[in-house]
């Protein structure tokens, strides 16, 4: 059995959780899944928090003031602040407009969200053309048996030129021709 101590301990404790969880609810009835949370976490996440600025966020972007505004007009419509009919009557257009609108922007924010691939993004290939291909293969070889035509006439010559040269070697320096 324990002490009288401890049930007086253990009553304090139980009474002190249920007033607790009580102030809570009132305080905060959405944080009821979190009261297994130790209180010195749910203080400092109170703390952190920062407040959400909705549709103002779209102020900080790039962009005209008609296209920020249709931004917000579509938030607002998105997180029920705003009819749509009110928000197509702020902006100037349509319903079926602004439906259209509306897909388009989310399209993009979708678009915008997709993963991309790691890394630079790869070079396009050039569309290639054979014709052009092999005709560019034909030209280098015209040119190529050009060169070794070329080199055997030079080999020619030099074998000749040497069997005919002068004893040293070298062939004989000539005179500048001068005037009178």
């Amino acid at each position: 059995m324990p002490s009288p101590w401890s049930q007086r301990r253990m009553r304090r404790r139980a009474a002190n959780v249920v007033a607790g969880r009580a102030a809570r609810r009132e305080v905060r009835p959405w944080r009821r899944c979190c009261s297994a949370m130790p209180r010195r976490q749910r203080q400092t996440r109170a703390k952190m928090a920062r407040p959400n600025k909705g549709a103002a966020h779209v102020d900080d972007l790039k962009g005209s003031q008609r296209a920020k505004r249709r931004v917000q007009m579509i938030l607002a419509t998105i997180s029920g602040e705003m009819s749509v009919a009110d928000a197509c009557r702020e902006i100037g257009v349509g319903p079926t407009q602004f439906a259209n609108l509306r897909e388009q922007i989310l399209q993009g924010a979708v678009d915008a969200a997709e993963p991309k691939p790691i890394g630079r993004p790869k070079l396009a290939a050039e569309p290639v053309n054979v014709d052009d291909l092999e005709d560019e293969i034909l030209e280098r070889d015209f040119e190529n048996t050009m060169l070794r035509a070329k080199l055997d006439v030079n080999e020619a010559l030099r074998a000749r030129g040497a069997s005919k040269s002068p004893a040293g070697g070298k062939a004989p320096k000539k005179r500048p021709r001068g005037r009178g």
